[in-house]
């Protein structure tokens, strides 16, 4: 698994995006879209998603969060959004400083 780039797990009824995958050191890209993650604007209790995939030191730079119960406010106020957004700004800015049109929505989250 440290070799894993993208990790699509759409559609799997997860309630969480555990810390372990944060071991996988080149995972770049994470899809977790139509799962049952549920952010404290829903009434979570607990984040679902590690901060320690979100953390300085991982390498995932793009989540695709789509048909889960959770706000891209949901997603700022987890601990380690603010490294992670680091290293999606500098994604996204590389992709439109190259001419590529570049999603700018927040992991698919409104």
């Amino acid at each position: 698994m440290q070799e894993l780039q993208e990790l699509n797990v759409d559609g799997n009824k997860l309630t969480e995006l555990p810390a372990f995958l944060a071991k996988c050191g080149k995972l770049k890209v994470l899809s977790a879209r139509r799962n049952l993650l549920v952010g404290r604007s829903a009434g979570a209790k607990v984040q679902p998603i590690a901060a320690e995939l979100l953390r300085e030191g991982v390498a995932v730079q793009v989540m695709h969060l789509e048909g889960n119960s959770m706000t891209k406010e949901d997603l700022q106020e987890m601990d380690g959004f603010d490294e992670f957004l680091v290293r999606r700004t500098k994604l996204k800015n590389k992709e439109i400083h190259g001419g590529l049109n570049s999603n700018l929505s927040l992991c698919g989250l409104e």
